[in-house]
């Protein structure tokens, strides 16, 4: 897990500014920070270099109905845009979203997030399948991104829904 810094200040504006606010532009600055942090993570070989081996972003799940009152998924039109600014060398997936009806993580603790997820993650067969295909190429390497990381569930539990079905990330970005 690696994180752009603390959920507070400029970083927490920008998420507000996306989620909230409906800023398209907001959208683009989170595009461009999870660009940053994958450069760093390439730079640390945490990560391989794009323009060498596919890097895909795999963007965290949400509710249907949360996204569309965000004119769509903030967490996924942010990885659209770190994968352009990475040269589009790097591939953009949303492979997962949460049932309707799941409630929102905020106020849960770690091992209620961990329950809503794992009850209400739907996975896009589709989508998955096209993220196995780029993954099979030599040297390709998954990456989670998500907003912010608050108790680790929905990363972690979202890893482990992706690893049971074939699909192995090399690292989590926020």
């Amino acid at each position: 897990m690696y994180s752009a810094g603390p959920y507070g200040g400029v970083h927490r504006a920008i998420i507000l500014a996306a989620k909230d606010h409906h800023r398209p532009d907001a959208v683009t600055v989170l595009g461009e920070v999870i660009a940053g942090v994958v450069r760093q993570l390439v730079t640390t070989g945490e990560l391989p270099d794009p323009r060498l081996a596919p890097v895909v972003l795999l963007a965290a799940p949400t509710r249907p109905s949360a996204a569309r009152e965000r004119g769509g998924c903030v967490v996924a039109r942010a990885a659209v845009v770190a994968a352009r600014s990475l040269d589009g060398y790097a591939d953009a997936a949303a492979v997962a979203s949460l049932a309707e009806g799941t409630p929102d993580s905020v106020g849960l603790s770690r091992a209620a997030r961990t329950v809503n997820l794992s009850q209400g993650l739907e996975l896009d067969r589709s989508e998955l399948r096209r993220v196995r295909r780029l993954l099979r190429a030599p040297g390709a390497v998954a990456c989670v991104v998500d907003d912010v990381c608050t108790t680790g569930a929905t990363l972690g539990g979202f890893t482990t829904a992706l690893a049971a079905r074939g699909v192995i990330p090399a690292a989590g970005v926020v």
